[in-house]
């Protein structure tokens, strides 16, 4: 077992369950990412293995400790570890949002560039390439978030994409964040512009033989 404290700087819907993630904190300084995941659920995280009372009101920036077991690297995604039953998360503080700014991925692009699926741009990295990498998570600020809701053409459902430019490219990509998304089902289909944002962008796992990326937090 090993307990880790972390700030939570992603939230994210995937199936099955959820993805949560976050930065670790070790004698008051800022470490590598954390994602605890679930091997016996697709490595997602359930609210009933999970087991806190509330995960709607899990928030990002939340100071959160949780009971872990070992660490489970794979391919691209060496920052996952497995999640115990059973055990409750607990919060024990706040990060403040103006602390973002020091222990942001600034200087890193993206991944790879120069692949898009059709409601993308540069939104997605081909798995031979992908599981080259050593990581799969990382923490950008944009000046300019543009929201996009949409009508999903193969559900009956509305999606939400963002697009924002980063080191020079412009990238499109599905918006996967918990708040938000519920947020874009009540927002008529159209663009919204949100200002000045921290970004979490998650690499995702294998489909289809490419791994897309994710917005898996906004703050």
């Amino acid at each position: 077992m090993t307990l880790k404290r972390m700030v939570l700087l992603a939230k994210s819907w995937r199936p099955r369950g959820m993805c949560i993630a976050g930065r670790e904190i070790m004698d008051g300084q800022i470490g590598g990412w954390v994602r605890p995941v679930d091997v016996n659920n697709d490595y997602a995280v359930r609210p009933s293995v999970v087991n806190y009372e509330h995960p709607d009101e899990l928030q990002l920036l939340d100071i959160i400790e949780l009971d872990l077991g070992g660490h489970i690297p794979c391919d691209h995604q060496q920052e996952n570890w497995s999640i115990r039953r059973n055990r409750r998360i607990r919060r024990v503080h706040k990060f403040k949002r103006d602390e973002l700014e020091a222990v942001r991925d600034g200087d890193s692009d993206l991944w790879r560039n120069g692949s898009s699926s059709s409601i993308g741009r540069n939104n997605r990295v081909r798995y031979a390439f992908a599981k080259q990498y050593r990581d799969s998570l990382r923490l950008i600020h944009v000046e300019r978030l543009r929201l996009t809701v949409y009508q999903d053409e193969h559900r009956d459902e509305k999606r939400l994409k963002g697009t924002f430019d980063h080191r020079g490219e412009t990238y499109t990509m599905q918006v996967k964040d918990v708040e938000f998304e519920n947020e874009c089902k009540e927002r008529d289909l159209g663009t919204y512009l949100a200002q000045d944002r921290y970004l979490t962008i998650s690499l995702a796992g294998e489909f289809n033989d490419y791994c897309y990326k994710l917005i898996a937090g906004i703050m």
